[in-house]
């Protein structure tokens, strides 16, 4: 191949080899980059290997973890289930003992001062002992559509004892709702009172 070039030789530009720049600079042989380019490759290889070792050490790990929480589930929810029961009857007790111990209020003798003045055909659904509240509810029954008359003279009765009321105030009788069962007239009532 024939080549003419016509610039002057002073401005022509000079060849470089057809190597690498950095390398023909540094006088670096081929062999030598060619082995840093596979010793590198060999690196980064053996650095993908013990990654994905890692990875796979992780996941077992992983994997042997969830088996034995699921195998522990079980038994955590019923202790959990246990520990929420201890602490709400922790709370009832602590409002028992403020109730019985701190006031010093005798509710044997109010509880026996309601059932002695417990009308024929009032019934007491609940009664409950709170610590701030005293909560009675019951229903009448009568035949001779005098429910409401056994409610109120109950009511009035608790009222009249003195030893009844020590320690509460606010004593009140809600409102009455009467409802029929059958031909039987029946009347619901709430009797509340605060504790002092």
């Amino acid at each position: 191949m024939i080549e003419i070039n016509l610039v002057p030789r002073n401005l022509r530009k000079r060849k470089t080899s057809t190597g690498n720049i950095a390398a023909s600079k540094l006088n670096i042989p081929k062999e030598a980059l060619v082995g840093l380019c596979g010793g590198l490759f060999v690196l980064l290889v053996a650095v993908v290997i013990v990654l994905q070792l890692l990875i796979f050490i992780k996941y077992a790990q992983h994997k042997k973890l969830k088996t034995q929480w699921d195998e522990i589930l079980p038994s955590k929810t019923a202790t959990d289930a246990v520990v929420s029961k201890l602490r709400s009857l922790r709370l009832k007790s602590k409002s028992v003992e403020n109730i019985l111990v701190k006031k010093e209020i005798s509710w044997a003798k109010k509880l026996n001062e309601i059932s002695d003045n417990l009308p024929r055909g009032v019934w007491l659904r609940r009664i409950v002992f709170d610590q701030n509240a005293f909560l009675i509810e019951g229903s009448a029954v009568s035949k001779g559509q005098n429910e409401m008359i056994n409610v109120h003279q109950f009511a009035a009765n608790l009222k009249a004892k003195e030893g009844f009321l020590e320690n509460l105030t606010d004593f009140e009788l809600g409102a009455i709702q009467g409802r029929k069962i059958k031909t039987i007239d029946v009347a619901d009532f709430t009797i509340k009172a605060k504790v002092k």
